[in-house]
């Protein structure tokens, strides 16, 4: 914001609302502003300053009205709030824009007549909407070179709706017969009380006398229908039948369709008449290993193969063991010792090039390759 400017906000008015609870904050908003109306925007800034007014009701010991949930705001809470934002909020912040290097001028709503309103809701007594607005004092503001900052106060159209105690007058009622003929309205009265119980002040009504006449009986025209409510009527398009229908249909066939995808389970009986015997398979799979591969893959495969036929021909889960316990099991194994040996010590080599702590020549892996073959014949 501090290094450019758009140039569609050059000479434009703009309106920006600050809210009060960044006064002190170190908040870079006024910086800014100035910044622009350096740069020839023309900035009308409007302030709140909610959490400073509810500070200063604290401290004054006022207590908060509620009525059905919204805040009432009485005649010394307004009183307050004038104080604070025409007086407190507004100052500092024009004192703020000045020592930032800009020309700023404190008003309030009403200063020569800018906001005039009425009451919103008499039950909630000085809360008003802006119902009409004089941009004169802006302009002479803005022509002069100075950024307006206002205070959200406002006049009030119509005073006698609230009197000078905060108390509500005025009050009007509105009169509904359900039936013809003639009526008369009780006297009554509304007391206004205290907190302790005393009375405040008192509402009276005369009575009141009035008809009321059926039209029916000035007319020659006396078929009039009885007065029905609306009828509802339904949509054309049964839209939310629809879309449970599709719902319900894509859930079934995306069951359906999950049911057939289904894996069965396949059962082949072994023929154990052709299976090979354990030593023509490791020689075989001896034959087809391969050495021009990885070392690594070349020594898993010539363990995997002298481990497969120490298992099927001693039926010991050799597979299943690792190099530590089958010579922690030595008594398993029916073969010499120098033999059983001589494997234990390939397996302990073969581990060390699976795990990338030995890299074999290629003599070694084809003299280990023998020693294999050996053993399987002598065994």
């Amino acid at each position: 914001m501090t290094t450019s400017i758009p140039r569609v906000l050059e000479n434009k008015k703009i309106v920006i609302k600050v809210g009060g609870s960044t006064l002190g904050k170190g908040d870079s908003t006024i910086p800014d502003i100035v910044a622009l109306w350096k740069r020839g925007a023309k900035p009308v800034v409007v302030h709140g300053g909610g959490k400073v007014i509810t500070d200063w009701v604290a401290k004054l010991g006022i207590q908060p009205e509620f009525i059905d949930g919204l805040s009432r705001t009485d005649k010394a809470t307004l009183d307050v709030a004038v104080a604070v934002l025409a007086g407190l909020v507004n100052s500092q912040l024009v004192a703020e824009f000045q020592s930032a290097g800009a020309n700023a001028v404190g008003i309030s709503g009403v200063s020569d007549g800018l906001l005039e309103a009425e009451v919103l809701n008499p039950d909630l007594g000085y809360v008003g909407k802006i119902v009409k607005a004089n941009p004169a004092p802006l302009e002479t503001l803005i022509d002069a070179g100075s950024i307006p900052v206002i205070a959200p106060t406002a006049l009030n159209l119509y005073p006698s709706n609230i009197d000078e105690d905060g108390i509500l007058s005025g009050i009007q009622f509105e009169i509904m017969p359900w039936d013809t003929g003639q009526f008369v309205t009780p006297d009554y009265s509304i007391d206004i009380l205290n907190l302790d119980g005393t009375l405040d002040f008192s509402l009276k009504a005369e009575s009141i006398s009035f008809s009321i006449s059926s039209i029916l009986a000035a007319t020659d025209q006396t078929d009039f229908r009885p007065i029905k409510g609306p009828v509802p009527v339904k949509g054309v398009i049964p839209t939310r039948a629809i879309l449970l229908s599709l719902i319900l249909i894509g859930t079934v066939a995306g069951m359906i369709w999950t049911w057939r995808q289904r894996q069965r389970a396949q059962y082949q009986k072994i023929d154990y008449a052709v299976m090979e015997a354990p030593e023509d398979r490791a020689l075989r799979r001896l034959k087809e290993l391969d050495a021009s591969g990885l070392s690594k893959e070349y020594y898993a495969d010539l363990s995997h193969i002298s481990r497969e036929f120490m298992e099927t021909k001693y039926f010991i889960r050799a597979l299943e063991m690792t190099t530590e316990e089958i010579h922690a099991f030595r008594s398993l194994f029916p073969m010499g010792e120098s033999q059983f040996s001589q494997w234990v010590q390939f397996l302990n080599e073969a581990d060390m090039v699976k795990y990338a702590r030995e890299i074999p020549s290629k003599e070694k892996m084809s003299v280990d390759k023998e020693k294999i073959s050996s053993l399987i014949h002598q065994l």
